[in-house]
């Protein structure tokens, strides 16, 4: 609903905030079943509201692939906070399964790396790749505003993903 800590919220506005959002999205005709927090925070308190309001599963928390250079202190410094796992690994708590984003994002690379479109695109195929032969699921990360900007990469990721009869899921037009 808002792009805000849920980690840092009562019970009681993380529940309103879900609900309202997912009115939203109802109205819009779309059907919410998994959520991913702003900043890739939660905590079993949000974990617990998504299960109250119905949610399948949740995407926020982080898988990191050394693929590009993390000793550079402003990528250094998002990966601390995000504190990402250290193996690809799917859970289950209560009703909700997590499924890992897969890092580095697009924030990672584009804002911090500078990195273009194409270096994006390969550096997101290595890491599919590498998810993929570890047994579990690439989840990309691709913000709104670098939809744009990162179309290319995005672009090259699924063209990889349908020649290795991979399949995606993805929001359409």
């Amino acid at each position: 609903y808002v792009h805000v800590d849920y980690t840092a919220l009562s019970p009681e506005v993380v529940d309103e905030h879900l609900k309202k959002g997912i009115e939203i999205f109802n109205e819009a005709g779309i059907e919410v079943q998994g959520f991913r927090a702003p900043y890739l925070r939660v905590n079993e308190g949000v974990l617990s509201a998504l299960e109250k309001a119905g949610f399948r599963y949740d995407s926020s928390k982080s898988y990191y692939l050394d693929l590009v250079p993390s000793e550079r202190r402003d990528v250094r410094l998002i990966l601390d906070y995000y504190k990402p796992m250290r193996t690809w690994k799917m859970e289950k708590n209560g009703g909700i399964t997590e499924i890992p984003v897969c890092l580095p994002d697009d924030e990672i690379m584009v804002d911090r790396l500078k990195y273009r479109a194409e270096k994006v695109g390969s550096v997101w195929v290595d890491m599919c790749r590498r998810v993929i032969e570890e047994g579990g699921v690439p989840v990309i990360q691709l913000h709104p505003e670098r939809g744009q900007i990162c179309a290319p990469a995005l672009e090259k990721v699924l063209k990889w993903a349908s020649n290795h009869d991979i399949k995606s899921l993805h929001l359409k037009d």
